[in-house]
């Protein structure tokens, strides 16, 4: 009598296919995973650009808070368009409602003096 003889392990057709398979996933995971950092990567770089911008608007809101420090006595409410600068040559104001030599900006102290 003839021994039956069974195949035990894989063909080499079998092996080459199941490579071949692992290869396409691997190749679409590190796809997923480099598409992955390139976009957190621009998420970063946005991220970045926005606290920058928010940095800029708030020391731009300070010095424009402190601009007038210290200068109390330059705007006075008292005073012919008192804060308002003029660009003309011509004055608005007359010479009956001030004693300051005519120009663009009578009776606005300058200065703080």
């Amino acid at each position: 009598m003839q021994a039956k003889h069974t195949q035990d392990g894989f063909s080499l057709i079998e092996l080459m296919i199941s490579l071949t398979l692992g290869l396409l996933i691997s190749a679409a995971v590190m796809q997923v995973y480099l598409t992955s950092i390139k976009t957190s990567s621009v998420q970063s770089g946005g991220t970045d650009i926005l606290e920058a911008s928010i940095f800029g608007i708030q020391n731009i809101e300070k010095s424009i808070r402190l601009s007038n420090l210290g200068m109390a006595d330059s705007n006075n409410p008292f005073t012919p368009l008192a804060g308002v600068i003029m660009t003309s040559d011509t004055s608005l104001v007359s010479a009956s409602q001030t004693d300051k030599s005519k120009n663009n900006m009578n009776g606005i102290k300058m200065g703080g003096t």
